[in-house]
């Protein structure tokens, strides 16, 4: 399974094919789910500032793992 945020060439090439408006409004009515988000990495990472922490907490709110 791909891990960037658009899965396929397929998916590329259908929001290719959208006006700039429904690419926003797409994310507008996604936005809160990314402030949602955001808050539960900062919370998984103590509220800190630190790089590396948040990191860590994006990859275990994400459940990624990343083999040597």
């Amino acid at each position: 399974m791909p891990s960037d945020i658009w899965h396929s060439e397929v998916d590329l090439a259908i929001l290719r094919t959208l006006p700039a408006s429904a690419l926003a409004g797409a994310f507008m009515r996604r936005w809160s789910g990314y402030v949602s988000d955001y808050r539960d990495i900062l919370r998984r990472a103590g509220a800190s500032a630190s790089p590396s922490l948040l990191w860590a907490a994006f990859r275990d709110r994400w459940r990624l793992q990343f083999c040597p």
